[in-house]
């Protein structure tokens, strides 16, 4: 299977075959898949050493109408769920929050308390949970029991409400819920992955040059008639100082040679 990729540069054409594409991520599989472990790692790393675990404490109020009845109808049950909505806001109002921030003696601002809660309404029931959400698990649980406390205060006063009474406490987490290590981490090895595989297949992609006579062919539509083998410079080096030492007579037996020669001839003189 091939691909025809028409490039607006020089009016060339790119030809990518998917089989080499695939026979080069096959050959590099082991890279590929070691890049990805040390990118997981790495990751697991920055989770532990730069990401500060937070900690989430939960705790839910049941809201009752004023004057509630067993015999209520319908539609005041529907009123009241409905009116879960404004409770919720209620429980985040600057009032609230400052109350809780004078009582704790914190030193948050409003907006960044604001932005540790959440509070949300069980289906089809009057009951609200409020989860706090921070670095520090026991201030998570009294900030979420202050928040409980002051809202209820709150909550009756503006709505007119008999009572908001208390379902589960603030409880006292032990695990942190985030960062999530290992979700972390698999998110790094697919990055490091992905990338590995981009690189691969960018620098294949664009690599021009030719090695072997099928390229001459496939890329510039000339037929080999004989190939040429090239020496590197090392070789030739080799093969050069190779004559020269057949060549060559060792150094001591030209000397013994000539005081031979120089012996015999003052022997003829005498």
């Amino acid at each position: 299977m091939e691909t025809n990729v028409n490039m607006q540069n020089n009016n060339d054409e790119v030809e990518i075959d998917l089989r080499e594409i695939l026979f080069l991520l096959l050959d590099k599989l082991v890279l590929i898949l070691l890049i990805g472990v040390l990118a997981a790692g790495v990751t697991f790393l920055g989770t532990k050493l730069f990401i500060t675990p937070k900690y989430q404490s939960e705790t839910s109020i049941y809201v009752m109408s004023k004057n509630e009845e067993s015999t209520a109808s319908v539609n005041d049950y529907a009123a009241s769920n409905y009116m879960t909505k404004d409770y919720q806001v209620l429980i985040t109002s600057r009032p609230v929050l400052e109350q809780v921030i004078a009582d704790l003696d914190l030193e948050f601002s409003v907006e960044a308390l604001r932005g540790m809660i959440s509070v949300v309404n069980q289906e089809e029931t009057r009951m609200l949970t409020i989860t706090i959400t921070d670095t520090n698990p026991e201030r998570a649980r009294q900030i979420a029991d202050a928040v409980r406390a002051a809202s209820a205060v709150k909550i009756k006063e503006v709505m007119g409400i008999e009572n908001v009474n208390v379902v589960e406490p603030a409880n006292l987490s032990s695990e942190p819920v985030s960062p999530n290590v290992v979700k972390n981490m698999v998110i790094g090895a697919l990055i490091g992955m992905v990338v590995t595989i981009a690189v691969l297949i960018i620098r294949h992609v664009t690599d021009d040059t030719i090695k072997s006579p099928d390229d001459i062919e496939k890329y510039l539509g000339i037929s080999t008639l004989a190939t040429i083998p090239v020496m590197s410079e090392a070789e030739w080096d080799g093969e050069r100082s190779g004559k020269s030492s057949k060549n060559s007579k060792p150094v001591s037996s030209v000397n013994s040679a000539k005081k031979n020669t120089r012996s015999a001839s003052a022997a003829g003189r005498k």
